[in-house]
């Protein structure tokens, strides 16, 4: 009898245990209710958290997105230039890289915004050219009209692979030393961006189809002083070509302020600014104009054909032959936002005073009867290709093509 009244104590809760495990239960119960009705009210502070909260994360996100915005554009403005694109050359084997080196020993150049920079490269020559060049130049730059503008002159004396000195390069740099407007600099040959290509002693090469190891290093000290002016100047609008034996025109930098650089309510001088990717002020390689933007990718369309021709037909390809080359920017391919054109001045501001070429296998060729100052930049000027010349159905406007003009 003892023994199932111990069992069954032991297997059946008391009352007691029973009403303790209820009690347990409801209070539970009565937890869960009351944490479920103030969460259903809620509590003020909880609410004033949050939405602080919130507003703290979408200042947050719209600072991160300005400064996304303005990285973005400083790192595209100093994006360093693209590589340059492996092409089949005419078999030239590259026996040195593809692109020039960083300057050593540049001079400094303020941080200062300029409206145009000037390159201009110069070779030890039999005719004083470059004093005659220089000295028209700063001529004209000295102009009442232009001293509102920002104007900087890139002066390269490049080594020859002889020690023959630029003795005219020295003396015009001496005298003007004091002249911000011009930087000139010495190229080492250490620092010169020589043709990287090397021809086959055991070949006979077509220089009517390939160019001349002379027009190679041409091409490449055009892109020499294209980078360096990418590299050292911090920021410019405009890039303007200029050759050691071209002459200024009276006038010519103002009248190419007035048209690039000056406000205007022209309806048409308008149209053209927006459209432009390049501006013809002469023939040959001088007074072409390139914008900003338009420069990096000439740089790189130049670093790719550095064997393939000289350097004005490949201007001529660049800006007018929509060549079918995924890889090149052409300026008749652009049209956001609009159509891009590569627009030619009607008069020449440029005047080519050199009777000898520094190229040795052009020296038979080459024509002592240049087109003079402000002569018409239209079909009379053969050394212009045909849709580079000015056309005579935009007589009474300053730049060609007129076509979408009012």
């Amino acid at each position: 009898m003892e023994d199932y009244e111990f069992r069954q104590r032991t297997i059946r809760p008391t009352r007691d245990d029973h009403d303790d495990e209820n009690e347990s239960h409801e209070r539970s119960h009565l937890s869960g209710k009351s944490f479920t009705k103030k969460t259903e009210l809620g509590d003020p502070t909880v609410y004033i958290c949050i939405m602080f909260c919130s507003i703290g994360i979408i200042i947050v996100g719209f600072i991160y997105f300005v400064y996304s915005i303005i990285a973005g554009a400083h790192q595209r403005e100093n994006a360093p230039l693209p590589a340059p694109i492996a092409r089949i050359h005419h078999s030239l084997p590259s026996v040195r890289k593809m692109r020039p080196s960083p300057v050593v020993n540049y001079p400094s150049i303020p941080s200062t915004s300029y409206d145009l920079v000037i390159g201009i490269n110069t070779l030890p020559r039999s005719s004083s050219t470059l004093s005659r060049t220089l000295s028209s130049l700063k001529q004209e730059l000295n102009a009442v009209s232009l001293k509102s503008f920002k104007i900087l002159v890139l002066v390269h004396a490049l080594p020859l692979p002889s020690s023959k000195t630029h003795d005219e390069f020295s003396k015009f740099a001496s005298s003007n030393a004091h002249d911000t407007r011009f930087v000139f600099a010495s190229i080492s040959p250490s620092d010169r961006f020589w043709d990287p290509f090397e021809e086959d002693p055991d070949l006979d090469y077509d220089y009517s189809v390939i160019p001349h190891p002379s027009e190679r290093q041409h091409n490449c000290d055009i892109i020499s002083l294209s980078t360096i002016a990418f590299k050292h100047v911090k920021k410019f609008r405009f890039f303007m070509f200029l050759e050691d034996d071209y002459v200024s025109c009276p006038g010519s930098f103002s009248t190419i302020a007035s048209l690039l650089l000056s406000p205007t309510s022209d309806f048409n001088l308008k149209q053209v600014r927006s459209r432009a990717c390049a501006y013809r002020f002469s023939y040959g390689f001088s007074g072409l104009v390139l914008p900003h933007r338009d420069l990096l990718h000439f740089i790189h369309y130049l670093e790719s054909n550095i064997d393939r021709k000289r350097v004005d037909r490949l201007i001529h390809d660049y800006l007018y032959e929509p060549i079918d080359d995924p890889h090149a920017t052409f300026c008749p391919l652009r049209s956001a936002p609009t159509q891009q054109y590569a627009f030619t001045y009607k008069e020449n501001l440029f005047h080519h005073i050199n009777t000898h070429s520094h190229f040795s296998h052009r020296e038979d060729s080459h024509s002592h009867d240049f087109s003079p100052c402000r002569a018409s930049m239209d079909h009379s000027v053969s050394e212009l290709t045909s849709p580079q010349r000015f056309s005579l159905s935009c007589k009474g406007q300053s730049f060609s093509p007129c076509s979408f003009f009012k």
